[in-house]
C-alpha cells in the first residue's frame, strides 16, 4: 500500500490562502446582493417621495380652490344676511292697522258725502258736515300716502325675497363645489400621509440593508487581509524553497567536482565516499559522474 503524502508547509498555506479567497469572495458576492436590494429600495423611496410631492400639490391645489368657493359661499351668505336685516327693519316700517283704519274713514267720508247730497241741513250743520269732510279728505289722504309707501315697501320686500333665494341658492351651489374639493383634498392628504408612512417604512428597510452591506464588507475586508499576509506567506515560501533548491543543485555541482577529483586520489577515495553518504542523507541524491 503507498504511503499517503503528507502536505508540506506551502501546500497548507496554498489551501488556506485558496479558503480565505473563496470566503472573501462568497461575502462580497453576498454584499453586492444585498446592495442591490438596498439600492433598489432606494428607487422604490424615491418613486414614493415623487409620488407623494404629487399628491401634495394636487391637494394644495384642492384646498386653495376650495377657499375660493368657500369665500364666495360666505360672502353670499352674508349678503343674504344683510337682506334679511333689511327686510325686517323694512317690514318694522309697514302700518299692519292702516287697512282697516283706511277702510272705515272711507266709509265715513262716504256716508259724509251723501248726507250732504241728500238730507237737509241747516246752513250750520251743513257748513260743520262740510268742515268734517274737509277733515276727513286730508286724513283719508294722508292715510292712502301711508298705504301707497307700505304698497311699495311690500313689493319691495318681495324683490329683496327673491335676491335672498338666489343668494342661498348660489351659496348652496359654492357650498357644494367646496365639500367635492373638500373632499378631493382630504384624498389626496390620506395618500400624502400613506406615502410618507412608506417612505419611513423604505427607509428604515433601506437603512438596514445598508448597514447589513457594511458588516458583510467589512468582514469580507478582513478575509481579504488575512488573504494578502497569507499570499505573501505563500511567495515568501516559494521563494526559500527556490533559494533551498538552488542551495541544493549548488551543492551536488560542488559534490560532482569533488567525486571526479576524489576519484582521481584513490588514497582519499574511501574519505569522500563516507562524506558523499553523509551529504546524500541530508540534501537528497548524488550523482556520479566519470
Amino acid at each position: 500500500m503507498p504511503r499517503k503524502k503528507t502536505p508540506n508547509e506551502l501546500e497548507k498555506a496554498e489551501v488556506k490562502l485558496s479558503s480565505l479567497l473563496d470566503k472573501r469572495d462568497r461575502l462580497n458576492e453576498e454584499a453586492n446582493a444585498i446592495r442591490q436590494e438596498r439600492d433598489l429600495l432606494h428607487d422604490q423611496r424615491r418613486e414614493t417621495a415623487d409620488k407623494m410631492r404629487d399628491f401634495k400639490g394636487k391637494r394644495d391645489s384642492f384646498v386653495k380652490e376650495m377657499r375660493v368657493h368657500k369665500q364666495k359661499r360666505n360672502s353670499l351668505h352674508n349678503q343674504a344676511s344683510d337682506l334679511i336685516e333689511l327686510k325686517r327693519k323694512m317690514r318694522g316700517k309697514v302700518n299692519v292697522m292702516i287697512v282697516d283704519d283706511l277702510r272705515q274713514l272711507r266709509r265715513n267720508f262716504d256716508e259724509m258725502e251723501m248726507k250732504q247730497q241728500t238730507t237737509p241741513l241747516t246752513i250750520a250743520k251743513e257748513n260743520a258736515l262740510i268742515d268734517d269732510i274737509r277733515k276727513t279728505y286730508r286724513e283719508l289722504k294722508d292715510l292712502e300716502k301711508i298705504e301707497d309707501e307700505n304698497v311699495k315697501t311690500t313689493r319691495n320686500v318681495g324683490e329683496i325675497n327673491e335676491q335672498i333665494d338666489d343668494f342661498f341658492k348660489a351659496a348652496d351651489e359654492e357650498h357644494k363645489l367646496v365639500v367635492e374639493l373638500s373632499n378631493k383634498a382630504q384624498e389626496m392628504h390620506e395618500k400624502v400621509v400613506e406615502a410618507f408612512s412608506a417612505i419611513g417604512t423604505l427607509t428604515a428597510e433601506a437603512n438596514k440593508k445598508h448597514k447589513e452591506f457594511l458588516e458583510l464588507r467589512e468582514k469580507a475586508n478582513a478575509y481579504h487581509e488575512r488573504a494578502q499576509e497569507m499570499r505573501r506567506t505563500v511567495l515568501k515560501t516559494k521563494e526559500d524553497e527556490r533559494r533551498e533548491r538552488r542551495e541544493a543543485k549548488d551543492i551536488i555541482r560542488q559534490q560532482n567536482l569533488s567525486v571526479r577529483k576524489a576519484l582521481t586520489d584513490k588514497k582519499k577515495l574511501d574519505e569522500v565516499a563516507d562524506e558523499q553518504l553523509q551529504r546524500l542523507l541530508k540534501h537528497g541524491k548524488v550523482e556520479l559522474k566519470g
